[in-house]
């Protein structure tokens, strides 16, 4: 027979599981979200290496701090992993 505190104690157990199920999807849709930004700048990529094999783009060639770029990149990649837990 339930009374009013097993009815609060199985409400709270369905609440607790459910915000679980959301927070995965959160996950997941995070996830998804991050794969298919990366795929689109993949295939810009890919459009731009086109454009310049058929010479419809110019090389703008520039000089940059590599070390600068490499930080540039792990700090992303750390802040982003970050963000994901």
């Amino acid at each position: 027979m339930f009374n009013k505190k097993n009815y609060e104690i199985c409400v709270s157990k369905i609440c607790e599981k459910q915000i679980e199920i959301i927070e995965r999807v959160f996950d997941r849709l995070t996830a998804v979200s991050n794969n298919s930004s990366h795929l689109r700048n993949v295939v810009d990529d890919l459009l731009d290496l086109s454009e310049l094999s058929n010479n419809r783009m110019k090389l703008n060639l520039q000089t940059f701090n590599f070390y600068k770029l490499v930080v540039d990149v792990v700090m992303n990649v750390v802040f982003t992993t970050l963000l994901i837990r």
